[in-house]
């Protein structure tokens, strides 16, 4: 009975709790270059962006973004703004919480059968 009880217990904590880091984690921005663009928040010049469009920009030549991800415009940013967390973690600790799972689930079906 204590047993199903650890288990059950790690089940939940475990996905929790990389959910929870995951989406808690820094989002990496990089120096917008190449590109005069004012913040998505305020009237400022953009010094900064998501590396992963930075990235598409020295390689291609070309801002690419998802539009349907910032209807606003642009993912850039000043000094002083950045983005959501939140909103840019979610789909990484959604998917980090179902693979938590899934391993510690694992884990504990060969700790059951093996002992």
């Amino acid at each position: 009975m204590r047993v199903n009880l650890i288990a059950l217990v790690v089940l939940i904590v475990v996905p929790a709790l990389a959910f929870v880091v995951v989406l808690n984690r820094d989002v990496r921005l990089v120096p917008l270059e190449g590109l005069d663009a004012k913040c998505m928040l305020c009237d400022r010049k953009a010094t900064r962006t998501l590396k992963r469009v930075a990235e598409g920009l020295r390689t291609k030549g070309v801002y690419v973004y998802n539009r349907t991800e910032y209807p606003a415009g642009m993912p850039v940013w000043c000094d002083r703004h950045g983005p959501d967390k939140i909103r840019e973690n979610s789909r990484l600790a959604y998917l980090a919480a179902i693979a938590s799972f899934a391993v510690a689930g694992t884990a504990y079906e060969k700790m059951r059968r093996s002992g």
